[in-house]
């Protein structure tokens, strides 16, 4: 692992990061998936300094040295992309095969789990969320042969509790949660001809609106105040869907708060990067945070600087 410091018992990190979705390819305009994520982080040395520890001299912030990694298994296995910020073989956040299987990893504060805990599993044995990314990338060409692969593993969380979405290039996506009172694996997939939406409350639980608590609008980093933008933004667009739909979407979420508290966000808390993707081609494009820029008027948003989108593909 590096830029994650101060491992130890764990605990709770008590805060909703990142967003993501697929649009249907019923309704886009070349009959392909699009995917988009932001990931958020506080701009932070975890764990110490969450945890109120002195982090060591010279500590990196979690995810300002992201990795991207293009691995070629032998003897067997499919090409991919992996991306993130947690561990040069187990990146952890996004990734991409070369049978256009594309999954990505968000906060599930419901799931069980500790956070800061050590990479190793510490009173759990079996596979990570984080290490399953890379067999799933190795193994699986489609969502269905995901799910399989998952229901077959024993796995635990430490460092970040997580559920994950999934895509693939024949438009099917899912997204998979391990429900915090009984242990069991459960997914819930996209109905067809609609978008699916994470953020990060259990979709299991919470699949639609109707289902939801009472929304605070103002809250505009809450889960489920996320979830009526993006359901709220999609209906404005015209048919059929592009590409860059995807992006306006999760732009729409993007987080950046003058004052955090009316956001229910952190004062700290950026979407450090985006990434999207055309599952009919094997690549992954990814922008990232670079800084503020100040207040956006008659919102509560500040203005960030973003990177251009870089694409990395086979």
């Amino acid at each position: 692992m590096y830029d994650l410091y101060g491992e130890g018992e764990g605990g709770r990190v008590n805060f909703g990061a990142c967003t993501g979705l697929v649009l249907p390819h019923e309704k886009t305009d070349t009959g392909a998936t699009f995917v988009s994520r932001n990931a958020e982080m506080v701009k932070m040395v975890l764990f110490d300094e969450m945890y109120g520890k002195k982090p060591p001299a010279g500590a990196h912030m979690c995810f300002t040295r992201d990795v991207v990694v293009e691995k070629r298994p032998t003897g067997g296995g499919y090409r991919n992309i992996v991306h993130g910020g947690l561990d040069l073989l187990n990146p952890g956040i996004d990734a991409i095969n070369e049978k256009g299987l594309f999954m990505a990893t968000f906060h599930d504060p419901s799931t069980y789990g500790a956070e800061g805990a050590p990479t190793s599993g510490y009173v759990w044995s079996g596979v990570s969320l984080i290490q399953l990314m890379n067999q799933v990338m190795d193994q699986c060409a489609t969502v269905e042969e995901a799910k399989r692969l998952i229901l077959r593993s024993h796995l635990y969380q430490s460092i970040f509790v997580l559920h994950l979405m999934l895509a693939d290039a024949e438009g099917n996506a899912t997204v998979f949660e391990i429900d915090g009172s009984s242990g069991a694996y459960l997914f819930t997939d996209r109905v067809e001809g609609e978008p699916l939406f994470q953020t990060n409350h259990p979709l299991h639980e919470y699949p639609t609106p109707d289902t939801y608590p009472d929304v605070n609008m103002e809250a505009e980093h809450n889960t489920f105040t996320r979830q009526v933008i993006l359901r709220e933004k999609y209906q404005q667009f015209e048919m059929p869907l592009k590409r860059s739909n995807a992006t306006d979407l999760t732009d729409a979420v993007h987080v950046a708060f003058q004052n955090p508290e009316i956001a229910e966000s952190s004062s700290t808390m950026r979407t450090v990067f985006n990434c999207n993707a055309d599952l009919s081609k094997p690549e992954i494009s990814i922008r990232w945070h670079l800084g503020d820029e100040g207040p956006v008027a008659g919102t509560n948003h500040l203005k960030t600087r973003e990177s251009d989108f870089y694409t990395f593909g086979f």
